[in-house]
């Protein structure tokens, strides 16, 4: 014998006839929100997904990349003072030259054999103590071009094979010549003619095409 079933609320009574353009109003909005759940749907993707609305065909664009030009060397010590009484030719040679500050100055017998009309040595260093690497520099001059030139060939006749060589110029004017040689021993020596000043420098190999390079004078 079957249990007698719970009461139930009565049924709703049926409400007048729906026209057909409702039914058309309500499947538009039925579209219509659809439609608006997806484009929420694709938002929040968006938000936490950055990559959902890129396609893979598209490239990521590059980073920036900025390029900034090396300054040149400048010494880690301050340069020596001069002398007072310095001669226009002594003045003329720098306090400093890349990484190399001035620290000595005084008479060089470099060029005796070839009676300059004056002569200079300066020593430059790119730091303090026994350690510090130099440059030495010696300087000549004549009072005429053609003493200045034989003193140049004297200069460089004991020199071995030259690793590089090549015109001095003065703006488009050719003022003399230059060479440099590797003694073999991490050392190298450049020679040049300027008018009536010739110079020798010892240094560093690595460093010395940069030296000549750089000197002003």
């Amino acid at each position: 014998m079957s249990e007698p079933a719970p009461p139930r609320p009565a049924p709703p009574r049926p409400g007048p006839p729906v026209a057909p353009e409702v039914y058309r109003r309500r499947r538009l909005v039925v579209l219509g929100g659809l439609v608006v759940a997806v484009l929420v749907v694709l938002a929040l993707l968006a938000l936490v997904w950055p990559g959902f609305a890129t396609s893979d065909d598209e490239a990521a664009p590059a980073p920036a990349v900025t390029v900034t030009p090396s300054a040149a060397p400048t010494p880690a010590i301050s340069p020596a003072a001069r002398a007072e009484d310095d001669t226009a030719l002594a003045l003329a040679l720098p306090d400093h030259v890349l990484r190399f500050a001035l620290v000595s100055e005084g008479d060089s017998t470099a060029f005796d054999e070839q009676d300059p009309h004056e002569a200079w040595r300066v020593v430059y260093a790119d730091g303090e103590g026994s350690g510090a690497a130099k440059v030495t520099v010696d300087v000549g001059q004549w009072t005429d071009e053609d003493d200045a030139a034989d003193a140049y060939e004297a200069a460089t006749a004991s020199l071995g094979d030259p690793v590089g060589s090549g015109d001095v110029l003065v703006g488009q004017d050719v003022a003399g010549t230059y060479v440099r040689v590797d003694d073999g021993s991490g050392t190298s020596t450049v020679v040049w003619r300027n008018g009536t000043v010739v110079l020798r420098a010892s240094g560093p190999s690595a460093d010395m095409a940069d030296v000549y390079a750089a000197y002003p004078l």
